[in-house]
């Protein structure tokens, strides 16, 4: 009786091979293909930091040396939306 040549090589490729070769398959699909890329440009902007900064500072949650350092940071790291 003539066999498949790969069946002497590979017998785990049977139903049961195929059906998790299809599982693996699947979750490559879904993890890396089907997933759509999203750029942090196209996310919704939310509050200005330094605008949470000033109103923090002024309802007394931090102080005037953490308001500065903050301030300081946001504005050297600000850069500009294009």
């Amino acid at each position: 009786m003539m066999m498949w040549p790969m069946a002497r090589i590979f017998p785990f490729f049977g139903l049961i091979g195929l059906t998790i070769m299809g599982f693996f398959l699947w979750i490559f699909w879904f993890r890396f293909l089907g997933k759509p890329h999203h750029d942090h440009q196209e996310m919704a902007p939310g509050p200005d930091p330094l605008e949470v900064a000033r109103e923090r500072f002024a309802r007394g949650e931090i102080s005037q040396d953490e308001f500065d350092a903050i301030a300081d940071r946001l504005i050297r790291t600000e850069k500009p939306l294009k």
